[in-house]
């Protein structure tokens, strides 16, 4: 059975750390806190530890005081200059003190001061070094908050040295309490109104920004005035050396059955195991919780079962006659006490069937149930008791055997064409054979027959005479073009073409399915008088082979095309400048139009690329 325990509340007694003090340099230092003290006639209890520095003066040092400056109205805690240890209130039966040098220089002292009914009592180092009446202290309301290392108003008496640990009670110690904890920083105690542990800032540091001494009961802070703050006076540095005050230690101890667990604050346990669980409490002093866990396990059988069709199993008075994994609990039936888990894995298992889908190529053979199989079909082998578990095993076969896979290839092209078959390049007529393993869909050999004819190169050449240009291809169609404009001539089929006017003449042959364009023949006095206009451009230089430079009489922007004498656009570009630097490097050595549009007019010269 789960059982879950909380520990929600717990005693909690603090463990502190951390020791600091505050340095008092003798002459203006002193800590105003807010605390009002305790009043009237109430019992009372002062504690410190001070460290009387070698150079303070042979006078008045005050620990702390608060109240106002009357008869019976004050409570001045001091070193006398005589290194005696006084209280002062004002007045008959309101002062006493102790004998000269009982508070050494240079050196830790606890120093303690008790109001009980009327009598007062002053300590050293947990001794009592003197007693008196002090009936007629009745501290007021509403006076001056407790200073430390400073009297209230009524004169002056800095303290000269390092003050720790300061402890206010609303109750009158015993001798024996006093002794017992003045070597350990406090947890919340009884009658603790009001501590200051002074352990804030960095021993001898830098601490200009820490100004605060924390109080640590009611939150009274004191005001640190005039400290430097730097340095090892007047700073905060090393206090007395102190013990840690003791832990609350508390162990519980538990043997339970898994599904158990026990939940100390924000955490829970459910595992074997020892856990430490620390609780911060007021004064942040630490409360431990400590968890001695053991969990029994259940008694776990696990029983595992594979048989054929028709078996059954009785398990804690139920039967299992199917597939599946079942649990049975038997309550408190293990050697520990705990439930007894019997885990069952039942299968059963009915003739087995194993589909087998193969595909395989020429040559391939499978031997099943000592049958062997090597043609496409479909076959059913049964294995008596060759299933799981003893039972019979059907195997149905779906085999498919695959021929190598043969692709032929016609292709017929021009001059230039490649074409790469299973990484070979083929360019010339021919007939040819690559098989690629494995490269069929089925993963059989494919084989590839190509049959390539290149035919070409188509002869362009040219003869001219006179007007008539002839091409020297006998066997081809023919289309002659003006190069200047890219335009076929309409009805110029023939062999030979016959100029009437200037211009740029070329023919495109077609044999055998390819075709190309023979080079340019320019005519320039073709029945023309003298030209009437200059042309606008000058291109040079002409043949080129890197660079070509145009120059426009018009200045803004002008559009440059290149063409092949096919019309293909080979470069097209904007340009701003009267003078045009073109580069033709990337161009295949040829003949090409450079068409200039400028001012919605176009003019056209021809140029070879080298």
């Amino acid at each position: 059975m789960k059982q879950i325990l909380s520990l929600s509340s717990f005693l909690i007694i603090l463990n502190c750390f951390g020791q600091n003090a505050l340095d008092f340099d003798g002459t203006n230092d002193v800590v105003q806190t807010t605390y009002e003290g305790v009043l009237g006639s109430t019992n009372r209890t002062f504690e410190a530890w001070i460290y009387v520095s070698a150079d303070a003066p042979a006078s008045n040092l005050a620990i702390l005081d608060y109240g106002q400056n009357a008869v019976g109205s004050r409570n001045t805690f001091l070193v006398g200059g005589d290194r005696s240890l006084r209280y002062l209130s004002g007045g008959v039966d309101a002062n006493i003190g102790t004998g000269a040098d009982v508070i050494p220089e240079e050196e830790w002292t606890h120093v303690a001061f008790v109001l009980n009914s009327g009598t007062g009592y002053l300590y050293v180092n947990g001794v009592e070094e003197g007693t008196g009446s002090l009936t007629t202290v009745d501290t007021p309301s509403g006076e001056a908050d407790m200073t430390i290392g400073q009297r209230v108003s009524g004169g002056s008496l800095p303290f000269y040295g390092i003050i720790d640990e300061v402890r206010i009670w609303d109750v009158a110690r015993t001798s024996d309490e006093i002794l017992g904890a003045m070597n350990t920083e406090q947890c919340m105690t009884e009658g603790l109104v009001a501590y200051y542990r002074f352990n804030q800032g960095v021993a001898g540091g830098v601490n200009i920004g820490v100004v605060s001494a924390i109080e640590e009961i009611s939150g009274n802070d004191g005001d640190l005035n005039d400290f430097a703050l730097t340095g090892l006076t007047s700073n905060w540095v090393l206090g007395a050396d102190l013990e840690a005050a003791p832990s609350y230690s508390i162990t519980n101890t538990f043997t339970e059955c898994a599904g158990f667990s026990v939940t100390v604050g924000d955490n829970t346990y459910t595992t074997t195991g020892e856990y430490t669980d620390v609780f911060s409490g007021v004064l942040t002093c630490d409360s431990i919780i400590i968890t001695d866990l053991t969990i029994l396990p259940y008694g776990v059988n696990d029983v595992l079962i594979a048989e054929c069709t028709g078996f059954s199993i009785t398990l804690n008075g139920t039967s299992y006659d199917e597939t599946g994994y079942y649990t049975d609990t038997l309550t408190a039936a293990a050697a520990n006490g705990c439930d007894s888990i019997i885990l069952l894995d039942l299968t059963i298992y009915e003739e087995a069937i194993n589909d087998l889908v193969i595909n395989e190529c020429e040559g391939y053979s499978i031997i099943v149930n000592g049958t062997t199989y090597d043609a496409t079909g479909e076959y059913t082998e049964t294995v008596i008791g060759g299933g799981l578990g003893g039972c019979d095993s059907i195997i149905n076969l779906d085999l498919t055997i695959s021929d190598h896979i043969i692709n032929d290839l016609t292709i017929s092209e021009c001059e230039g064409y490649t074409i790469t078959v299973n990484g070979t390049e083929y360019n010339s007529t021919g007939v040819y054979s690559e098989t690629i393993i494995g490269g069929a869909v089925s993963g059989c050999d494919s084989i590839i027959n190509l049959d390539l004819t290149v035919a070409g190169p188509v002869d362009v050449t040219t003869t001219v005479d006179g007007l008539t240009i002839t091409a020297n291809n006998a066997s081809a169609t023919y289309q002659w073009i003006d190069c200047n404009t890219m335009m076929e001539l309409p009805g110029e089929t023939d062999q030979s073409l016959t100029v009437t006017e200037n211009g740029d003449y070329a023919v495109i042959i077609t044999e055998g399915g390819c075709s190309d364009t023979s080079d340019c023949i320019t005519y320039t006095n073709v029945g023309l008088k003298e030209i009437s206009q200059q042309s606008s451009l000058t291109v040079y230089p002409n043949p080129a082979s890197e660079n070509i430079t145009i120059e426009t009489a018009n200045s803004g922007s002008a559009t440059v095309s290149i063409y092949s004498l096919l019309g293909k656009v080979a470069i097209e570009q904007v340009y701003f400048e009267d003078i045009i630097a073109l580069d033709i490097q990337d161009l295949p050595a040829g003949s090409y139009i450079i068409e200039v549009s400028q001012d919605d007019k176009k003019e056209r010269h021809f140029f070879v690329k080298q």
